[in-house]
């Protein structure tokens, strides 16, 4: 009986599943990661691109707004003469058809060398009148009116704002005259839309 018997060669020691698995892992990352930055680098200038507008975006929305639409000047101021004796009205009107208004402040010059006894009466156009006055010793004449928070206040065609009665010192030319730098109409947002103004002069005899 012939027994053939072969060796084998000792087998090599299997690699353990968990170094295996660790392998992997590893791989795995960093193909990922090198994929990453590929990925990034490439599109670093388009992510750039992408966000600025968002930035300026959120910039720009903190500022405040400088360009609000203003009112359009349509006012006119007149001192006129009346058909009383010794006396002159201020007129207020509109080119623009209900022109919205929430008040007048308005200086007027005389000369006291000339004129005495010179009052101010505002008429019913504006409820609140926060300033009405007149220096005899300087010859200004000043004049605040205002709307009330409930009320609305259209200007059109000329109505009388304010009327004034004065006594002439001696025949002669009696001016009155508004000051540019302290008369203004506040229009509904407050813009000033006070767009000339006539001056009045009345030979006395």
């Amino acid at each position: 009986m012939i027994s053939n018997t072969q060796s084998k060669s000792p087998m090599p020691n299997p690699i353990p599943e968990h170094a295996v698995n660790r392998f992997v892992i590893g791989v795995l990352a960093a193909a990922i990661l090198a994929a990453t930055s590929f990925l990034l680098y490439k599109n670093s200038d388009t992510v750039s691109t992408l966000r600025q507008p968002a930035r300026q975006m959120d910039e720009s929305d903190k500022l405040p707004m400088i360009n609000k639409e203003q009112s359009t000047p349509s006012v006119e101021l007149a001192v006129v003469e009346a058909k009383e004796k010794n006396t002159a009205n201020i007129m207020i009107s509109s080119e623009t058809i209900e022109q919205l208004v929430d008040g007048v402040e308005l200086i007027i010059h005389f000369d006291p060398n000339l004129v005495t006894n010179v009052s101010l009466k505002p008429s019913q156009i504006f409820s609140s009148v926060v300033r009405n006055t007149v220096s005899a010793e300087t010859g200004v004449i000043n004049l605040a009116v205002v709307r009330l928070p409930d009320e609305t206040v259209t200007i059109g065609t000329e109505v009388t704002l304010a009327t004034i009665t004065y006594t002439p010192k001696q025949p002669g030319e009696i001016t009155f005259s508004f000051a540019a730098d302290g008369t203004v109409v506040a229009g509904n947002q407050g813009d000033d839309i006070l767009k000339s103004t006539k001056n009045l002069t009345i030979l006395t005899k």
